[in-house]
């Protein structure tokens, strides 16, 4: 078989490849790769083009767990100041989440409830009240 042809891995070898995708996509050196997968260098500089057929996949699904824990890190840095004590701090905190969630509304609404349409906070999701039906003075 030659190196252009893609190969298929085991499941140690498929193990291994998981790890050094999520390494690069975190943004590592082949390097640093090969040091964390105790492999050389050259043999994992070569993996994405000796393993075709699945490297892009593993490479796209580790890239999308290093972005959500970005993201998720990001939001906790942002709501983490709105609590400073400076209000333009807070203020300038709030609107960059705001204009966030307001960019990320679409992908919420891609979320079905229960019955395979959309989710509307109050009405889908069980134990939540309306806040039109509080009684006066609760």
């Amino acid at each position: 078989m030659s190196t252009s042809e893609p190969h298929t891995p085991d499941t140690a070898m498929l193990t291994i490849l998981k790890s050094a995708a999520l390494y690069r996509a975190g943004g590592m050196t082949w390097a640093q790769v090969a040091a964390k997968v105790n492999r050389k260098v050259e043999t994992c500089e070569h993996w994405p083009l000796h393993y075709k057929a699945v490297w892009p996949a593993l490479y796209a699904e580790a890239s999308g767990q290093v972005w959500d824990e970005a993201e998720a890190e990001a939001r906790h840095e942002a709501r983490a100041l709105l609590r400073q004590p400076d209000p333009r701090v807070r203020a300038d905190a709030a609107g960059k989440i705001m204009m966030a969630a307001a960019k990320a509304r679409p992908q919420r609404m891609e979320h079905s409830g229960p019955d395979g349409g959309p989710i509307h906070l109050y009405a889908d999701l069980p134990g939540l009240v309306k806040p039109s039906e509080v009684p006066d003075g609760e």
